[in-house]
């Protein structure tokens, strides 16, 4: 501090126009980093590069206000944004949150100064080159939601691309009423965007330095020279006439440290450390100062001339002021259209099928998506940028004179003049000449408007996709890249060339007879020619640019005039897996639809390294092919007439399926067939898409023990190919339609009549469906001889000699059930009809008589159990002869007491007057348990009687008349017919409970019946005139003529038919009828040997053989006949 205070005292007035000349600016001191000085010293003028930053809280904000339709419109540069309404979690009207896009001018929030390293502050006015160096979102992010990471930018750039959301839950700044020219009321809301940004530029100084000056000087004779410097500091555009004396001080040398002096000819003049010129010889000798301060490092020239006129000197510089460019050309190159394109189809490999999406597809099927697009966009103005720089040049000069003085004649003898030669004399003058150089020519390339984009993502939308949309993502995608080098400030372009010092020596100037001065000499032109030559074009260069590592704008330094810059390369269309997502599965619930509109967006995101950037750009993506979803299913289920043997119709309809009381029976429903004939439809297996099946019967059914009631949708689990069910015994018989359905995994749940037959081909049917029609038809089965009169078989059919009692010993027709599956007589032919020789267990030769009755029973699943139903027996006759062979149809004739009742024969009228069959069901001979007993008469009192006829007669006299009852079964021996009153109830009792007890137990009925040859017949081949045959032997006959057959056996045959509705002549089911032979599937045999080896043949139906020749009159009255 004392130093400053000394020399403050000795050069106060200057201090006090600055403290600090040199660096005037930087109070702080020049930092040593962040700079850059041009050119290298030491040089006569230095300009110095600092860069300088600042930040600063920018608050952009976004504004939305509503209109008249109630939207939200948010205008920006570029752009408006439209958003529907929302309201908020306080009821508060707000606009629907919506993403906004939007380019910023960043300048606008730069801070009013800006520092260097040192902390040196510079107001914004004076900074060059000024841009964007980071910036980011300020936490914590309340009124907005970012959708970048941060803002986009340009280092150096001003220009900003924001990206944010706002509205909806998101909490707004401010929210004001807004209703202009009186229209209803409508809001304006406000969300700030607060952000921190940090900025860059940089601030210029020059500086030139001068030595005062040239002089001409006698040996031993001194001189103080100076060393001058004068600053352009950041504040000005040009130099000033402000030189600040930088000689260092005798008085206190460290008060300019920096300043060293020289001589290049110290023999002719030497100069000490404070600028002191001592002339020693006549010469001439270059004084040099050079001074280095901070940064800086300059120097200046002086020229000493000693001795004699002498030799001139001078010397000079010039200044350049770069004149502000003008754009004279600014060629505009853009491809901004990227073709975008886009599919999305159904032939994904995750299918294995291939689909032709806009023909259609099936919900849980995948699409892949795919778009095309170019692989890059741009636009990308060149300013070709033309301007001048001027040069001001001065210089100092000394000019020897000489010339010769007049002298006075001196006086000479008789007053005469002696003349006197003229005196010559030397001196020198100094002259400084200003000129301008003629102004050198600069054109340059730069970068005014430059965006690329590159493929962000694409989306696309359609109702078949997953949640209605998908987002491509670039998959091996090469991003362009730019690298750029951008200026808009001048001297960052144009580098002047420096005209360097003027060194020129100037002539003698002789006056001749007056001393010369200024005016006499003009040396203009030739210092003017020397600084033209020595002033060369300037360096200049344009701004860089490369893309994809392709120079499109050189940087290279040329002089006056920059390469002509070339273009981006026009982008080409993306491979096809760029933009590609494959696997994209269709939801299974989404309904069928016909051409669902596809449509799409290509995204491009603009490169941070851009100039003026026009922001991100979306293009939609037309065209994409629509699509169609249509899940199918099919159906074509199958029941096939496996029952068929099973029918024993008399008259059968073929033209329905029939299904058998008490049978199973197999539906065949399967997911395959034909569907319609597009891709990836077709016949095949579309068990994939099949969401149930299911079969629904009008009456009840069986499956697997359980049981469904009718109309209930009995469902088969998918992949199932068939499913058996069982007939209940009491269905009615009837016919009826069966239903099947396949419904489509993507069905509504309210849709119940979306059906179409085979296969779902209308959009609007989720269902196939499929029908049956089918007839139900009941059983007559289980044949068995019970019992038999003649009293050589009571121990057979007894526990006991002379008891009722009955043995567990039964004849049935074969050793099969029903079902034709055997039973535990399989194989036992003993106990299977004909009852024959053989047939008795202890006593095998035994045949019982003829007259004998056989009391028998069988029974039936059905309707048979009203008045006026009930069965139709046929018995027929056969000889077989002892020795064996086939049976032969005969006629049977018999005598009853009387002499007019001679060989009535069997069927005839007189047949039907002479006897009348009668029996009661309820006998103990029949072994019925008192249950069943019971069952047939509650249901006859309960359900057959009118409620009159029961008050009439009460249960249980009802029922002792019932025990006691006897029944008409026949008038003759040809027909015998067994009314309601000769079975009993034995249906199920198990039964579920959906099932009505009376209805199930009254489903199965157990028939009895009894029936006897007539005593002692009389045997005739079937179809003999009887009145020829008597004609031949006189008009009578006594039955021992030869044509009487005798000596073997009578076969009786039996034909079993249910009839209804009180018609007896209408054969309704048959034991055997045209279809099913219940016989044959009872198993019984075709034919049988004899112990003697003698083979009888048989055929179905045949039940019994009686002894032709021995009746029951022979056992009781010991007489033939």
């Amino acid at each position: 501090m004392g130093k400053w205070l000394v020399v403050a005292t000795l050069i106060i007035l200057f201090c006090f126009l600055t403290p600090d000349f040199t660096n005037a600016d930087f109070s702080n001191g020049y930092p040593t980093e962040g700079i850059e000085v041009t050119p290298q010293g030491p040089v006569n003028m230095q300009t110095l590069k600092v860069e300088v930053t600042g930040e600063d809280d920018a608050k952009p904000k976004v504004v939305w206000e509503q209109n008249d339709s109630g939207d939200w419109v948010a205008i920006y540069e570029g752009g408006t944004t439209v958003t529907p309404g929302d309201v908020n979690s306080n009821g508060e009207t707000v606009p629907l949150k919506k993403e906004t896009d939007f380019n910023l001018d960043m300048g606008n929030y730069a801070p009013d100064s800006m520092k260097d390293k040192l902390s040196n502050a510079f107001q914004q006015t004076y900074i060059k080159g000024l841009g964007i160096k980071d910036m980011n979102w300020a936490e914590p992010k309340i009124t907005y939601e970012a959708v970048d990471d941060k803002p986009l930018f340009q280092e150096g750039s001003l220009n900003a691309f924001i990206k944010v959301r706002t509205g909806s839950s998101i909490p707004y700044t401010a929210r004001n009423v807004y209703t202009p020219d009186g229209s209803p009321i409508k809001y304006k809301v406000q969300y700030y965007i607060p952000m921190k940004v940090e900025f860059s530029g940089y601030v210029i100084e020059k500086k030139q330095m001068r030595v005062l000056q040239n002089a001409s000087l006698q040996v031993n004779e001194t001189k103080n020279l100076q060393a001058q410097v004068r600053t352009m500091d950041v504040s000005m555009s040009a130099f000033t006439d402000n030189w600040y004396d930088v000689t260092v001080s005798p008085v206190n040398p460290s008060t300019l440290e920096g300043t060293t002096w020289s001589s290049d000819n110290s023999a002719v003049a030497s100069v000490d450390q404070y600028g002191k010129v001592t002339a020693k010889a006549e010469g001439t000798a270059h004084i040099t100062a050079k001074w280095k301060k901070g940064p800086y490092w300059l120097y200046g020239t002086a020229t000493i001339t000693v001795g004699g006129t002498g030799e001139g000197s001078g010397s000079g510089e010039c200044t350049y002021t770069i004149d502000p460019p003008n754009k004279i050309a600014a060629p505009q190159t853009s491809f901004m259209v990227p073709d975008a394109n886009g599919a999305i189809l159904g032939n994904d490999t995750a299918n294995g099928i291939h689909f032709d999406a806009p023909t259609g597809i099936p919900t849980s099927e995948h699409l892949y998506a795919n778009a095309w697009g170019k692989n890059y966009l741009f636009e990308h103005t060149f300013a070709n940028m033309a301007g001048k720089i001027r040069y001001s040049c001065s210089v100092d000069l000394t000019y020897p004179t000489k010339w010769e003085e007049e002298q006075l004649d001196l006086p000479g003898p008789n007053g005469t003049s002696i003349p006197q030669l003229p005196l010559p004399k030397t001196s020198s003058f100094d002259k400084t000449y200003t000129f301008e150089l003629t102004p050198r020519e600069y054109a340059y390339w730069q970068i005014e408007q430059l965006s690329v984009y590159q493929i962000d993502q694409a989306r696309m939308k359609n109702y078949a996709l997953p949640g209605g949309e998908v987002t491509l993502y670039p998959n091996n995608y090469d991003s362009p890249t730019v690298e750029l080098a951008n200026s808009t400030v001048v001297e960052d372009h144009v580098v002047p060339q420096e005209t360097g010092t003027l060194s020129f020596t100037p002539e003698v100037v002789d006056g001749g007879d007056h001393e010369p001065g200024p005016g006499d000499v003009d040396d203009t032109a030739e210092l003017k020619s020397l600084a033209e030559t020595q002033t060369k074009d300037p360096e200049v260069q344009n701004d860089r640019l490369a893309f994809n590592g392709e120079t499109i704008m050189d940087d290279t330094v040329a002089i006056k005039t920059g390469p002509i810059p070339g273009r981006i390369p026009d982008p080409q269309i993306i491979g096809d897996e760029v933009l590609y997502e494959g696997q994209l599965l269709i939801n299974s619930g989404l309904l069928n639809r016909p051409n669902t509109i596809s449509t799409g967006t290509i995204y491009y995101k603009m490169l941070a390294e851009n100039v003026e950037g026009s922001g991100n750009r979306e293009y939609p993506i037309s065209p994409i092919n629509s699509v169609t979803v249509h899940t199918p299913v099919v159906n074509y289920s199958l029941l096939p007439d496996d029952n068929r043997p099973f029918d024993q119709r008399m008259v059968p309809d073929m033209t329905r399926t029939v299904l058998i009381l008490d049978r199973p029976f197999t539906v065949h429903f399967t997911e395959s067939g034909q569907h319609l004939n597009i891709p990836g439809y077709g016949n095949r297996d579309y068990a994939k898409y099949t969401k149930n099946k299911r079969i629904q019967f009008p009456f009840g059914v069986f499956q697997e023990g359980q049981y469904y009631p009718e109309k209930t949708w009995i469902y088969i689990p998918v992949g199932t190919p068939s499913m058996t069910f069982t007939m209940p015994t009491w269905v009615n018989e009837g016919d009826y339609t069966i239903h099947t359905q396949s419904w489509a995994i993507n069905a509504p749940l309210e849709g119940t009549d979306l059906c179409e037959v085979n296969l779902n081909g209308d959009l609007t049917n989720y269902c196939a469906s499929e029908s049956f029609n089918v007839g139900v038809v009941g059983r007559l089965f289980d044949f068995r001889i019970r019992d038999i009169g003649d009293f050589r078989f009571e121990k057979v059919f007894r526990t006991g000699v002379g008891t009722l009692e009955h043995s567990n010993a039964m004849y049935y027709a074969g050793g099969n059930d029903e079902n034709g599956l055997p039973t535990a007589l399989s194989g036992q032919t003993q106990w299977h009809l004909p009852i024959r020789k053989g047939s008795h267990p202890t006593e095998p030769l035994t045949v019982p008589h003829n007259g004998y009755s056989f009391l028998f029973d069988f029974r039936t699943i059905g309707n048979l159990w009203q008045p006026g139903e009930g069965i139709r027996i046929e018995p027929s006759f056969y000889f077989i002869p002892k020795t064996g062979g086939s049976p032969t149809p005969v006629d049977l004739y018999y005598d009853i007491s009387g002499s007019n009742n001679k060989m009535i024969g069997v069927g005839s009228p007189k047949d039907k007057l002479s006897y009348t069959r009668t029996y009661r069901l309820a006998d103990g001979f029949r072994n019925i348990s008192g249950g069943e007993l019971s069952t047939a008469a509650s249901y006859e009192y309960n359900d057959i009687l009118t409620e009159a006829e029961r008050v009439k007669t009460p249960w249980l006299k009802f029922y002792k008349q019932f025990v006691k009852r006897k029944t008409k079964i026949a008038t003759g021996y040809e027909l015998e017919v067994l009314p309601y009153k000769s079975r009993t109830l034995v249906g199920p009792t198990d039964i579920p409970n959906e099932v009505n007890p009376i209805t199930a137990v009254r489903s199965v009925q157990h028939w009895y019946g009894e029936y006897n040859l007539p005593i002692a017949p009389y045997i005739l081949p079937k179809g003999t005139n009887i009145v020829a045959l008597a004609n031949q032997y006189g008009g009578a006959l006594d039955g021992h003529e030869k044509e009487f057959m005798k000596g073997g056996y009578i076969l009786v045959k039996f034909g079993i038919y249910t009839v209804k509705n009180g018609d007896v002549d209408t054969r309704i089911l048959g034991y055997k009828a045209p279809i099913a032979n219940m016989w044959a599937i009872e198993g019984q045999m075709t034919g049988d040997t004899d112990e003697r080896g003698q083979t009888f043949s048989f055929s179905s139906g045949d039940i019994i053989l009686f002894e032709s020749d021995f009746s029951v009159r022979n056992d009781y009255q010991g007489q033939g006949r």
